[in-house]
């Protein structure tokens, strides 16, 4: 079963294992309903007949709906304009007046300038200390290679001094 299909049957509450589906007929609240009870039906469906003009065949009420103007206006909520209270275009690109005051507005930027020139610091603090890891780095790399290579010099002047020994006699 996919997990985006939709189920066949409404849900059960907790503990209703016996219903319609169970095998067992379920007790309906209310006044027991029989379709003489009803009468005629008035749905959308009781309005289309056999002897609609047009085929004598079922029509759906909602193929007719968007077609025909509806003599009611809807009765849900009006779509407000969120637009209506902004100020018009101002003519030729110019920046629109503020509604600040002018020593907030001074505030302001004397924030931004501050904003700005404390970015610059950041940027040149870490640029030095990027440089400064670099550094680090390539003097780490170089003092393990130094150490490597004095490794391998106590390694060679060893085997040279064993076979000094074991010869007897002098190499140079």
């Amino acid at each position: 079963m996919s997990l985006l299909s939709a189920p066949t049957r409404p849900r059960r509450g907790p503990g209703s294992r016996d219903g319609p589906w169970g095998g067992s007929p379920m007790a309906r609240r209310g006044p027991p309903t029989t379709p003489a009870a009803h009468g005629v039906p008035s749905g959308p469906r009781a309005s289309f007949s056999s002897s609609v003009p047009g085929g004598g065949h079922y029509r759906h009420a909602g193929a007719r709906q968007h077609s025909v103007a509806s003599a009611h206006p809807p009765t849900g909520p009006r779509p407000t304009s969120h637009l209506a209270g902004l100020s018009t275009i101002i003519p030729g690109g110019r920046a629109f007046p503020s509604t600040l005051d002018p020593a907030t507005e001074k505030r302001l930027l004397q924030l931004e300038s501050d904003r700005e020139r404390i970015l610059e610091q950041v940027m040149e603090t870490q640029k030095s200390k990027r440089a400064g890891l670099r550094d680090w780095d390539r003097l780490d790399r170089e003092s393990s290679i130094c150490a490597l290579k004095s490794e391998l010099a106590e390694g060679h002047l060893q085997r040279m001094a064993e076979e000094s020994s074991i010869g007897g006699g002098v190499l140079f």
